[in-house]
């Protein structure tokens, strides 16, 4: 493993920080090498880039959200009820809060097998 300026060891694993693992993600997204191939080259295990290239993804993704407020307005007042209900004989009930005109009604209706 080609040694990382700044970097110590630590139980046999050198430590990197957060800059230099985005300085490994961004060497390798220009090298144009497989992963396997630009591990091999910079000494550091493939699952190692593969972990960052993953945190550098996600960390990407989720600085892109915006937090965006709107002002959201409370209705009035409640519906003063139906404007019209039909019933039929076994107990169907339609209600409508608006108005229908006679050619609504009667697709309604026949819709309904009233």
């Amino acid at each position: 493993m080609k040694q990382i300026e700044g970097a110590s060891k630590r139980q046999g694993q050198r430590r990197t920080t957060a800059a230099q693992r985005l300085e490994m993600v961004e060497r390798f997204q220009r090298s144009g090498l497989t992963r396997k191939a630009f591990a091999a080259r910079e000494g550091v295990p493939r699952s190692t880039l593969d972990f960052w290239l993953y945190v550098a993804r996600h960390r990407s993704q989720s600085s892109s959200l915006v937090f965006r407020e709107i002002q959201v307005s409370m209705p009035t007042a409640e519906p003063a009820g139906w404007a019209m209900e039909i019933q039929s004989r076994d107990g169907l009930r339609i209600r409508c809060r608006e108005a229908l005109s006679g050619s609504e009604l009667a697709t309604l209706l026949r819709g309904a097998r009233c």
